[in-house]
């Protein structure tokens, strides 16, 4: 994966693992914490000012 930044690799193949670990979850359901919930949220937060660019 190449997303032009390291950390939004390695936080979207987080995202990915966690997601299809339990692929009948919703986000809140597959996710541990709070933080975790909050990821895809952030991640696409990122993405959407990376492409603004």
């Amino acid at each position: 994966m190449d997303l032009g930044d390291p950390r939004l690799d390695q936080r979207a193949k987080a995202l990915l693992k966690r997601l299809a670990a339990k692929p009948s979850k919703s986000i809140r359901g597959a996710c541990d914490s709070w933080g975790e919930t909050s990821e895809p949220i952030v991640f696409r937060a990122i993405r959407k000012l990376i492409g603004a660019r």
